[in-house]
């Protein structure tokens, strides 16, 4: 079987009222007749974590919740006798520190995989290079069930499970080996080794907007999120668009990157060399000494979009 368990949670609502407390017969298609008994009830909840004693507990109200619905799976596997036969992969969809962009703080995310007795590999964090992409091929490798690898834009990484204590990662997997591809709205990039580059390129119909239609754009977006007070980014329609949307300044998704990264979020050409700079502060792409690496990167991108649908600027031009 697959399960896929798409939980909201850590998310909206944070109001007590609209989450531990409210009516749990309320579904998104109708509201039930009795409530399932499933998750353990609010009073428990409270129990666990101090609300009254600090109201920023309201994020970690979700967490516990969170535990409490993956606690529910486990006991449900274990009950129909399907645990020592199942995979289990926890993961999210992106970091908090620069959701919506490709910097490190959204693009890297944690992920458990986990199976009863564990792997060779259990209890020990990776240095391979994963992507999300990768997820399908490897369950569908380790289920034992025959597929196409071309038919994929990720590449197993069973083998990185199931190699021995000490044993080298694959070279598929390899970090100083593997090009890993990411997009996010307007931006798209490769990781391969020490080195990122992302290029942020906005289509021509979006730079050719008047400044009347420009703010128009942001007059909207404000107005479409209410008094969020990180739904003004800037008030000023003459700002670069954002990465993952035609905004001036970007969209409230992206406040948090804005905020981590104020001197080089709206540049073209993003380069950061990772171990020196891991939060990416530093972009190396006008530096002199990185032209070359500079170059590589762009020409490995360039490779990857002539293979996918779509255009990208220059990246997709026929030289």
């Amino acid at each position: 079987f697959f399960l896929w368990m798409a939980t909201t949670l850590v998310h909206d609502p944070f109001e007590l009222r609209n989450s531990i407390d409210a009516d749990r017969r309320s579904t998104p298609y109708r509201m039930l007749d009795m409530p399932v008994e499933l998750l353990p009830q609010s009073q428990s909840i409270r129990k666990r974590v101090p609300l009254e004693a600090n109201p920023e507990y309201l994020r970690e109200v979700c967490v516990v919740w969170l535990d409490d619905a993956i606690g529910a799976l486990f006991a449900k596997l274990e009950e129909l006798g399907l645990d020592d036969n199942t995979v289990v992969v926890f993961f999210n969809d992106h970091g908090g520190e620069a959701k919506a962009t490709l910097y490190d703080g959204g693009v890297r995310t944690p992920t458990i995989v986990w199976r009863k007795g564990g792997f060779p590999q259990s209890g020990y964090n990776t240095d391979a290079a994963v992507a999300s992409s990768d997820l399908a091929p490897t369950l569908l490798d380790i289920a034992g069930v025959p597929y196409d690898p071309k038919a994929f834009d990720g590449v197993s990484f069973k083998p990185v499970l199931y190699r021995q204590q000490g044993a080298p990662v694959p070279a598929s997997h390899a970090m100083e080996e593997r090009l890993v591809f990411m997009e996010m709205g307007f931006a798209k990039g490769v990781m391969k080794g020490r080195w990122k580059y992302f290029a942020v390129r906005h289509p021509e119909w979006a730079l050719r907007l008047t400044l009347e239609e420009r703010q128009q754009l942001l007059d909207d977006m404000i107005a479409s999120r209410g008094n969020m007070p990180d739904s003004r980014i800037v008030a000023n329609a003459s700002s670069p668009f954002g990465l993952s949307c035609v905004v001036p300044g970007g969209c409230d998704a992206e406040y948090q990157a804005l905020q981590n990264h104020p001197n080089t979020y709206y540049d073209k050409d993003q380069l950061y060399d990772l171990p020196t700079d891991p939060k990416e502060l530093v972009n190396r792409a006008t530096d002199p000494s990185c032209q070359a690496k500079l170059q590589e990167l762009k020409d490995a991108l360039r490779g990857v979009l002539r293979t996918a649908p779509g255009t990208f600027a220059e990246f997709t031009e026929r030289l």
